[in-house]
This record gives structure tokens, sequence and C-alpha cells, in this order.
């Protein structure tokens, strides 16, 4: 296997160029993120430059090493409980999604807490909601506090973005 490797203050890094890491290779670089962020643009220049037609193969290779090294936890249970709120206030009619672009959910939370309260589906803490979810990955989160032109009232509102995700 060829490999790259450029040694920084404290570790050598090690970065494979064909599809194909090593459990010790992961590891390694997934302790050194700073110094695998610099030797994967330092990669993706010389490659650029030297072999142009295998940029798109390292690119592969780049998103699998995040793929293989990020850490997922699961949804907090508190941001799927809130989904299965939202999905039956919203199949009732009873909130709005406010984003005009029908890919998009536009929430505003202090009338998804209010609505949710008023038809008896429990207290749900806006710190605690807030802290949670931007970790909403199905839905999944993209912004919050934004100002938005509400397709329902025409007015604008604060709300929370999510990107639906298409199954």
């Amino acid at each position: 296997m060829e490999t790259t490797s450029q040694t920084t203050n404290e570790h050598t890094v090690v970065a494979p160029t064909s599809h194909e890491f090593t459990p010790s290779q992961l590891e390694k670089l997934s302790r050194q993120p700073e110094a695998t962020r610099r030797l994967i643009i330092k990669e993706m220049s010389n490659i650029a430059r030297e072999r142009p037609e295998s940029l798109p193969s390292f690119i592969h290779e780049v998103l699998h090493f995040c793929l293989l090294t990020t850490n997922v936890q699961p949804e907090p249970p508190e941001v799927k409980n809130f989904w299965r709120v939202w999905a039956t206030l919203e199949e009732g009619k009873l909130i709005a999604n406010h984003a005009i672009n029908r890919d998009l959910l536009a929430v505003n939370l202090t009338e998804f807490i209010e609505v949710a309260e008023a038809n008896g589906y429990g207290s749900f803490d806006r710190a605690t909601l807030s802290e949670l979810l931007p970790q909403s990955r199905n839905p999944m989160f993209m912004s919050h506090s934004r100002s938005v032109c509400s397709r329902c009232t025409g007015k604008t509102v604060r709300c929370w973005i999510f990107q639906r995700i298409q199954a």
C-alpha cells in the first residue's frame, strides 16, 4: 500500500493513498484531526498538480476516512420525541411548518412548545431542546434562530431550520 507520512510536533501521521485504511492508521488519524486536515490539504494540492486524474479517487478516500472515523452518537431520545410529537401535530394541522421550500422544516420553538402543551403532549423544556436539537439527523439540523418569511402568515418568524431527509 502506498502511503504518505508527515511528522508533526508529537506524532507521525500516516495517510494511505489507496482505498484501504488499516485499523491502526484509522485510530492514529482520528486522534490527530488538525494534523490530518493539514496532511489532506497538502496531499490534495500535490495530487491536483501532479496527478489530476487521481484527485476524484483521493477525495473518495478522504470521505471514506471521514465516515470510518466519525463517532456518530445515537440521536437523543428527547429529539426523537420532539419529532414524533411534531409529526403528529403537523399531520393534524395543529402546527405550521413556516418554510416556503417543502424540503425544509422551519420550526418556531415557542409555537411548538405552546401547541404541544395545549394538546396534551406534555411539557418541553426550551433549554433542553436548544441544547439537543442540533444533534437531529432526520430531519437534519441546519440552523437556529433564523428569520424566515412564513409561508403561512407572510410575516417574519424566528425558526429553527431542518432539512427533510428523503428515505
